[in-house]
């Protein structure tokens, strides 16, 4: 992420044209997933996507650009060509972002990027397994893990300027149950703005266990 003097640098490039107020959004989001089918893992994959926007208002008219290129040249590149769309007249520019703490924050213990994917798998197989094993009638289990961190970081010309990580954690299971030609499913999840200790607090293979019951109600 970029420190307070780039962004102060960014946010001053934004006004030099004269707009009014100039504010700045980054985001960079890490998602990973795991999912079992037929009693085995068939995907395993990973992301990462990141950008950069800045926002002009001026007037009654707004401006507004985004990148991917989140250097320092990248975004005041940006910051030159939304500037440009928002000219009005030259103005002096002096800034002293000050931070302030999330409104709202979610305490992680464990953060998930810091997991083994082996851990992960063992977690989804624990639930396919516990689904599985607790009648004969299951016969189909379907079991999805995934989490996401986002970094967001925001600040403005009216000298706002916030920092926040969020991680979300979640695990579902769906069972199919067969009985004399009669289909039923169960399905059962955890998760919420937690980390990896979400399963310290509720187990897998009970995930699992419930998940085949509500299908064999």
């Amino acid at each position: 992420m970029l420190d307070k003097n780039q962004l102060e640098e960014i946010l001053s490039r934004a006004l030099e044209n004269g707009g009014e107020f100039a504010e700045i959004f980054v985001e960079g989001r890490r998602n990973s997933g795991i999912s079992c089918e037929e009693n085995q893992i068939e995907r395993i994959v990973s992301g990462l996507d990141a950008g950069a926007g800045i926002r002009i208002i001026s007037g009654e008219s707004t401006a507004y650009g985004f990148t991917n290129d989140l250097s320092l040249p990248g975004i005041l590149k940006v910051a030159e060509v939304v500037a440009k769309a928002s000219r009005t007249s030259k103005k002096d520019i002096v800034l002293d972002l000050r931070r302030l703490p999330p409104e709202i924050t979610f305490p992680v213990e464990k953060s998930p990027d810091e997991i083994p994917v082996d851990d992960k798998v063992s977690l989804v197989m624990k639930a396919n397994e516990a689904a599985r094993n607790l009648d004969s009638r299951i016969r189909q289990v379907t079991v999805g893990y995934g989490d996401v961190i986002q970094e967001v970081l925001i600040a403005n010309s009216d000298g706002f300027y916030v920092e926040d990580r969020r991680i979300r954690t979640r695990l579902a299971i769906n069972a199919v149950a067969v009985e004399r030609g009669i289909i039923q499913t169960g399905y059962e999840s955890a998760g919420g703005n937690v980390g990896y200790e979400l399963f310290q607090q509720t187990s897998p293979i009970e995930l699992g266990e419930k998940a085949a019951r509500r299908a064999l109600l």
